[in-house]
């Protein structure tokens, strides 16, 4: 069987984990698909051992309670090989992992959202529509995303508010005023 271990360093990112890839039943491993990028990656940093390999915690001693998942590979060519070793990811590729899952996360919030905004939808009710459509049910996905989806609202802004700026400063330049105080 193509099982290994993952930690995941964050609630939100746990529960986005498990809906890329749901198990087959509550409880059971998450069943990865070899079609999707992240699952590429999962397939890709898995690192192979003759004898058991015990799971690394990279984040020993962390204010942060991690997640643990048992991952099911695809059975296909690029896992053909593992399919008799013993699974396991390092300590830097768990960080990594963490990393690309988090760029994941954010391309596809970013789309969601972009998306929603530009159709008239209000940013509460899309980060909702992200929430559950994505059944992201942990404590924080509500709060952080709102922040997110803010603090992304405010880039926006303080982009458009320098094109304003810079358009002003080049219309008060060429407007010629000669003549308009001889009064």
């Amino acid at each position: 069987m193509l099982d290994v271990k993952l930690k995941v360093y964050s609630p939100i990112l746990a529960d986005y984990l498990a809906w890329l890839f749901p198990p087959r039943e509550p409880g059971g491993p998450l069943i990865v698909r070899a079609g999707n990028p992240m699952g590429k990656l999962l397939v890709a940093h898995c690192r192979v051992s003759d004898t058991p390999v015990k799971a690394v915690d990279p984040e020993e001693g962390s204010k942060t309670k991690p997640i643990w998942f048992d991952i099911e590979l695809p059975d296909n060519d690029a896992t053909w090989p593992l399919r008799t070793k013993w699974l396991w990811y390092s300590p830097a590729d768990i960080k990594a992992l963490n990393m690309a899952l988090r760029a994941t996360f954010d391309l596809d919030f970013g789309l969601y959202y972009m998306k929603g905004i530009s159709q008239g939808l209000m940013k509460k009710d899309v980060v909702t529509a992200f929430v559950v459509s994505r059944s992201l049910f942990s404590k924080d996905s509500f709060e952080s995303l709102h922040k997110r989806a803010y603090r992304k609202d405010l880039v926006s802004l303080e982009r458009r508010i320098k094109q304003l700026l810079d358009k002003a400063t080049y219309i008060d330049k060429n407007i010629n005023l000669t003549g308009l105080n001889d009064d």
